[in-house]
């Protein structure tokens, strides 16, 4: 994230946005506490946060007194910071002055949460519109049932699909999984062996367990539920309960939809309970590679300041904007 230096700015009746912070102003803003870390040396100790707004995120230091304001502030999601945008290592961080957990009501969630440039209704739509589309009846009958259970098809449409990697914003579930449906859509018109309305039902439900992994109404986090047990076996469960309240289901249907579901990671290394064994489940963990890494690059290119970024740890590499 580029940040302009300056010695004096003028900011009158405009919330400032991280994007927005020029280094070596003073800054009073409301933010995502992200992260929070105690870290100790031999020259003394200091608390490092991550803050974030709809905008970005930016790192920030405590000197003073790191101990008791990581017990004052340790749980909260949002803070009230006060403090000076300086540097570190070429990189924009705030030291902070003053820090303490904000009140409800004192701050505009929508400053600070990320969402999909679709609102949720257009994204109901295009679900509706694919699920029709569906010509195997009891396929066609899941996602209609799926769309009719408003609790959980609320949270599907809202839920993010990762919490910092990929499509980690408010309705970034849909927006994934829409996208997987439109590539499975378009792969199946060149590959007539494949089964597409198996696929594409997959690529929809392949991480309705996320509506239970992540849990949160300004910060999401992981649930009990998903550290414990995992998307991939929380999402096999609810479509499992589905198909049983549709009379005669075939068995080797379902068989296969929750195949696609419990191996769309691909490796168990990488969280599959197994492995793909028909080709519906090995195009659906590629189409999910693709989709989530794209998601991943496009963002990193956004944020980054030259024609290369910093070195990407998740994929062990360095990435080439020029």
């Amino acid at each position: 994230m580029m940040f302009k230096t300056s010695s004096l700015r003028l900011v009158s009746g405009v919330r400032q946005m991280i994007k927005d912070y020029i280094l070596g102003e003073q800054i009073t803003a409301f933010l995502l506490l992200k992260q929070i870390e105690l870290k100790i040396s031999e020259s003394g100790s200091r608390l490092a946060l991550v803050l974030g707004d709809r905008t970005g995120d930016i790192e920030a230091v405590v000197w003073n007194e790191p101990e008791f304001v990581k017990s004052e502030i340790e749980g909260a999601e949002v803070v009230k910071v006060q403090g000076l945008v300086s540097s570190y290592r070429n990189k924009p961080q705030i030291t902070i002055e003053k820090i303490r957990k904000a009140e409800a009501g004192e701050f505009n969630p929508d400053d600070l949460k990320r969402a999909s440039s679709v609102p949720p209704e257009k994204l109901k739509e295009e679900f509706l519109a694919i699920a029709e589309s569906i010509t195997e009846p009891n396929l066609r009958t899941l996602l209609l049932n799926f769309s009719g259970d408003e609790e959980l098809f609320d949270k599907w449409l809202k839920r993010p699909a990762g919490k910092k990697f990929h499509h980690d914003y408010i309705s970034g579930l849909a927006d994934h999984s829409l996208s997987l449906a439109r590539a499975a859509d378009l792969i199946c018109r060149n590959y007539s062996f494949l089964d597409r309305d198996l696929l594409v039902t997959g690529a929809l439900l392949h991480d309705v367990g996320k509506t239970i992994e992540f849990e949160g109404e300004i910060v999401y986090d992981y649930s009990d539920a998903g550290r414990l047990i995992g998307h991939l076996a929380i999402g096999d469960h609810i479509v499992a309960d589905m198909v049983k309240d549709i009379e005669d289901f075939p068995e080797r249907l379902a068989l296969k939809l929750r195949h696609l579901i419990l191996s769309h990671h691909g490796e168990l290394i990488k969280g599959a309970v197994v492995h793909p064994k028909t080709r519906e489940a090995y195009v659906l963990n590629l189409l999910d590679e693709i989709d989530s890494r794209l998601d991943a690059i496009n963002k990193i290119g956004e944020k980054a300041d030259d024609i290369w970024s910093e070195y990407i740890k998740p994929l062990e590499d360095f990435l080439f904007f020029g």
